[in-house]
């Protein structure tokens, strides 16, 4: 999988509450994008809680994942995050979260939309089910937080030639970043491979 990342701290803060984790072996790619609830400091921590649990739970079935993050930020102020896997067997899409971060998956003709559960990781959260997409390779996987506007559609992306997940997210924050929140974009794709030549 390539991936890329776009992360903007809210205008005249020297703290971002929203970050992004991926991690890939040969069975799985994980994403995950938390918001820290608000701005500042104390978002930026509860972040910071959640990236490092992250590393600790990231063969985690994604159900066990949601809650163990959850009892994590507990001491924290709490935080939205939607977590997606990709299963390299069946090319299934494994995506759960609770809060506003969504996931968008374009495809070659259509787009998948993806909104979490009601709640606050760490203060309080509704059940969480797992929702499963079809993947394709070439297929493009957008998850951002509210810093981003709500009017944002990745269904153009599958026209892209040649995709740059870094270039893609950079492009996103620049022409869609609410500037009154900290705002992150995660872009992920594997590329097609070419057909081998006789």
């Amino acid at each position: 999988m390539q991936f890329g990342i776009s992360k903007r701290s809210l205008y005249g803060s020297s703290s971002c509450g929203d970050d992004a984790f991926t991690y890939e072996d040969d069975e799985r790619a994980l994403m995950a994008v938390v918001d820290g609830l608000g701005h500042g400091r104390r978002a930026a921590e509860s972040a910071r809680v959640a990236m490092q649990e992250l590393n600790d739970i990231a063969l985690f079935p994604i159900e066990d994942i949601i809650q163990r993050l959850h009892n994590a930020l507990k001491p924290t102020v709490g935080a939205a995050l939607t977590v997606a896997i990709l299963h390299k067997s069946s090319y299934k899409l494994e995506v759960c979260g609770i809060g506003n971060v969504q996931m968008q998956l374009a495809t070659a003709d259509k787009l998948y939309r993806f909104d979490g559960a009601p709640g606050i990781l760490g203060v309080y959260r509704n059940q969480c089910r797992p929702r499963f997409f079809q993947y394709h390779p070439g297929d493009i996987i957008v998850i951002y937080t509210d810093g981003i506007k709500s009017s944002y559609s990745a269904a153009k992306l599958h026209y892209i030639l040649h995709p740059n997940p870094r270039r893609i997210a950079s492009n996103i924050m620049q022409q869609y970043r609410r500037g009154t929140d900290d705002a992150l974009v995660l872009v992920a794709l594997e590329t097609p491979s070419l057909p081998q030549t006789p």
